[in-house]
């Protein structure tokens, strides 16, 4: 007997058997629908809830019920919408940060708050966009009064980087970095002028190194071409070297009139600016013998 025919005797002995196995299954299969049915209809009634507060723009009145209903009947798509719902919520937030602070004339934050409003938060990033121009002409317009004002009080080391922060907006780029050469110009030449000066006023202090360095390198900061670089290195080896001679005269009349502890002094700051210096070392060498 072929296992076709097996199976057919057997299905035709069991014939009740199965059909009682079959209801079982059917009745299993009622009672879990029956049992979940109620977190359904709950589910449908968080989900309508959600739509309603959509409508009345209530983001996290919407949220509160897709999340209820998420957890009655963990879904994909809810899942999304929840994940939807913490972008606009955010984005939101974000839009009405930016209102407060336009109202406060705090432009820059204004800008920040606006352009971090999310495109999927579609009517609000409309509005947002049409804003931003309008609140980046306010910002720029700012900067450069706070340009004038640092400039005014001397506070030139704040002048260039308001400047290039200016730069992001995208607003009267052109005005800008023309403004930003004009004063890093003054600021060069500022900066040269004061090291010259620091390298006169100062020599015979301990302290002159720093200082004039320390101008040196604002000079080169401010630099825009190569010849004014090169100049800025060629005007810090030409003040050292200056200085380096007038310490050696000092430290040769304090020797000569017996005065060590001085002309170790202008040796000391000789060595500091020139490791190296053998005129330095011959008369450290000739007071040691003394």
């Amino acid at each position: 007997m072929s296992r076709l025919k097996r199976l057919n005797h057997w299905v035709i002995n069991n014939r009740s058997r199965i059909w009682i196995l079959i209801i079982i299954a059917v009745l299993m299969v009622g009672c879990i629908f029956v049992s979940k049915l109620p977190r359904y209809v709950d589910m449908y009634k968080y989900i309508l809830n959600a739509e309603v507060s959509l409508d009345n723009d209530d983001l996290k009145g919407a949220l509160l019920s897709f999340e209820k209903a998420y957890e009655l009947v963990p879904t994909e798509s809810l899942e999304q919408e929840i994940e939807r719902l913490n972008q606009l919520i955010k984005s939101k937030s974000n839009f009405l940060r930016g209102e407060q602070a336009e109202e406060s004339q705090n432009y820059e934050s204004a800008y920040y708050y606006y352009n971090e409003v999310d495109s999927i938060d579609e009517e609000r990033y409309q509005q947002a966009q049409e804003k931003l121009p309008q609140i980046a002409e306010k910002v720029v317009e700012s900067i450069y009064e706070q340009v004038e004002k640092y400039y005014e009080e001397h506070l030139y080391l704040l002048v260039i980087g308001r400047l290039e922060s200016a730069l992001k907006y995208n607003i009267r780029v052109d005005e800008t970095l023309e403004k930003i050469d004009q004063y890093k110009d003054f600021l060069y030449k500022y900066y040269i002028d004061k090291a010259q000066s620091e390298a006169v006023t100062y020599f015979d202090d301990p302290l002159f190194y720093q200082l004039f360095i320390t101008s040196i390198h604002n000079a080169l900061k401010y630099a825009v071409t190569d010849e004014q670089k090169e100049y800025v290195l060629q005007l810090k080896d030409e003040l050292i070297e200056t200085n380096i001679e007038r310490y050696l005269i000092l430290a040769q009349e304090s020797h000569k009139i017996g005065d060590e502890i001085v002309a170790k002094k202008y040796i000391e700051q000789i060595l500091t600016l020139d490791a190296t210096n053998k005129e330095a070392f011959c008369l450290l060498e000739e007071i040691s013998l003394n």
